[in-house]
């Protein structure tokens, strides 16, 4: 069921509550719950956090929904959020669950591509 705000609620106090919604729907596998989260956060023009992406791409990991964990966390960078290792763990742990490994094989391969440039940066910076 769709829940209405009050348009003078501040976004940061609504993201908030929408992440700990998301993250009651991660618990309870409800995937669709967490849809929905995402699709207030569009009609709204709230911006999510990496946090809250998660939880949301675990929300469909737990729901066996490993498609729309994948589509959750490709959506990310439009979003301007980067997708971090909890993230991609939701996501890969969705297909690997559904016994897609290969775009579990995937979704591994662009994680670790993320994290090389910054294990670079640190090695450069010994001390």
């Amino acid at each position: 069921k769709s829940v209405s705000f009050d348009k003078t609620v501040p976004s940061a106090w609504l993201l908030e509550v929408l992440t700990a919604a998301a993250s009651a729907c991660e618990r309870g596998a409800q995937w669709r719950g967490a849809l929905g989260i995402m699709s207030h956060l569009r009609k709204n023009a709230l911006r999510p956090d990496v946090v809250l992406f998660s939880s949301l791409i675990s929300a469909c990991e737990k729901g066996a929904q490993w498609a729309r964990g994948v589509a959750l966390l490709s959506e990310m960078p439009s979003w301007r959020v980067a997708p971090n290792v909890i993230s991609y763990s939701g996501a890969i742990g969705g297909c690997g669950r559904a016994g897609h490994w290969q775009w579990a094989l995937f979704l591994a391969d662009c994680l670790q591509r993320q994290a090389r440039p910054s294990l670079e940066r640190r090695r450069g910076q010994r001390v």
